[in-house]
C-alpha cells in the first residue's frame, strides 16, 4: 500500500524465534528485537544508553524458516519491513499494544562479529511430501559442483574456521 511505513532497524534478538502453525495462511515465525539507542551526554562527557524499544518481527515462508534456523538469543540483526501497531487483550483483560515489523528482509549485523553464509535451495517436493524444506539438494547442484557442507568443498576451499577464529563448522 502507498501509506505503509517501511522501516529498517538494527538491534539484538531478545530470545529464540518461535514458530506458530497457521492452517489457513502458513506458519509464522516471530522473534523479539530489542533496539537501544546510544547518545552522547555532554553532562557526563560519554555515551549512554537510551530506552530500549522492543519490536516483534514476523516472517513467513523461506524467510521465516531461515530465521528459525539461524537466529538465537543475542544475535545482532538488521531487519527491514512494514511497521504496524498491533493490539490485543492481555490476560488481565487490559488492552495491550506493541510494535510489529512484518519483515521482508533480515540479516546478521556484521559490525559486532562474523557470519558464514550457506545458500539453501528448497527441495522441490518439500511442501507436499514432508521433505526437508531448505535443504541443499544434490540434484540442484551442477554436475561436479561441491557445496559448503560436503567434504569435497572443504578439500577445495579449506576449512573456513581456520581463517575465522570462533567459527565452528558442524558436519552433518
Amino acid at each position: 500500500m502507498v501509506n505503509d511505513t517501511i522501516v529498517a532497524v538494527r538491534g539484538y534478538a531478545g530470545g529464540n524465534p518461535k514458530v506458530y502453525e497457521n492452517a489457513t495462511s502458513g506458519d509464522v515465525t516471530t522473534v523479539n528485537l530489542g533496539v537501544t539507542p546510544r547518545y552522547f551526554s555532554r553532562e557526563t562527557n560519554r555515551f549512554e544508553d537510551g530506552n530500549t524499544i522492543w519490536y516483534t518481527v514476523r516472517a513467513r515462508g523461506t524467510l521465516g524458516r531461515n530465521i528459525q534456523t539461524s537466529v538465537t538469543t543475542g544475535t545482532p540483526l538488521l531487519v527491514r519491513g512494514r511497521l504496524d501497531m498491533r493490539e490485543w487483550t492481555g490476560k488481565d483483560g487490559s488492552t495491550m499494544r506493541g510494535l510489529t515489523i512484518f519483515a521482508d528482509a533480515v540479516g546478521v549485523e556484521l559490525t559486532t562479529g562474523r557470519a558464514s553464509f550457506v545458500k539453501v535451495r528448497p527441495d522441490p517436493g518439500a511442501e507436499t511430501n514432508g521433505g526437508s524444506a531448505g535443504a541443499v539438494n544434490s540434484a540442484d547442484t551442477a554436475a561436479g559442483e561441491s557445496t559448503p557442507g560436503d567434504s569435497r568443498w572443504l578439500t577445495e576451499n579449506g576449512d573456513p574456521s581456520e581463517s575465522m577464529p570462533g567459527l565452528s563448522l558442524i558436519h552433518i
